[in-house]
């Protein structure tokens, strides 16, 4: 059975039936802390924060992974979606606290660079998330392209915002209905000038659903709207 319910969350969630998804997921975390097995209790935990986190449930996902953390400490994957959920509730310091530890522990981790690189990015650290970025992968996800295409419109490097406008066009070819990756190209489109179209990317960054924006995102995605 502790096999089996981890298997079925992942269905239920590919299936986007998060409550039954979170249910296995529950299931399972109990049957291993019985074993006793705390980090794969911690790991099934982890992956309920991450579906209270893709659904907007900021603090609950919080609270949910926190207790994650603590039953699997070393494992990375728990360590940077805790990282994540401290950025959605607005606390980059956290988050970027939590990431120095996940690659302290191993420097290459993909996931833990990617997601340092953008928080570096959207705090308008350019030349240091670009570092991060670069070293995601040659397929990188819309949350990467998006935010070195903002990294990219920020700096004066040769034919950066030619590349930051490839950036941004793939980004919202793939971003869906993703608020933070819409927000993030609308402030790139802001800094390359052309307001227009981030106007129509915050727009829609704030109707966005699946994540929606976190209240203090929010806010910005209605200053820029104002500004612009």
């Amino acid at each position: 059975m502790p096999r089996r319910s981890p298997v079925w969350g992942d269905i239920a969630c590919l299936g986007a039936a998060d409550e039954a998804a979170i249910r296995h997921y529950r299931t399972a975390a109990a049957l291993f802390e019985s074993i006793p097995d705390s980090p794969a209790a911690g790991r099934q935990l982890g992956a309920i924060g991450r579906l209270h986190l893709a659904r907007g449930e900021g603090h609950e996902a919080l609270e949910i992974l926190d207790r994650a953390s603590t039953r699997a400490p070393n494992d990375p994957a728990v360590g940077t979606a805790l990282a994540l959920t401290f950025w959605h509730v607005g606390k980059p310091r956290a988050a970027q606290a939590v990431l120095r530890e996940v690659l302290a522990a191993d420097g290459d981790n993909p996931e833990a660079l990617q997601l340092r690189g953008e928080i570096l990015a959207d705090s308008g650290q350019a030349e240091s998330a670009l570092r991060d970025l670069d070293r995601v992968g040659s397929d990188p996800p819309a949350s990467v392209r998006a935010a070195r295409g903002l990294a990219l419109a920020a700096i004066a490097r040769p034919g950066a915002i030619e590349a930051a406008r490839r950036d941004f066009e793939q980004a919202v070819a793939e971003a869906d209905d993703n608020g933070p990756v819409l927000l993030r190209v609308a402030k790139g489109k802001r800094e390359t000038g052309d307001r227009r179209a981030a106007t129509e990317l915050a727009s829609q960054a704030v109707k966005a659903s699946r994540p929606p924006l976190p209240s203090h995102l929010r806010d910005e995605a209605r200053r820029l709207l104002e500004e612009v």
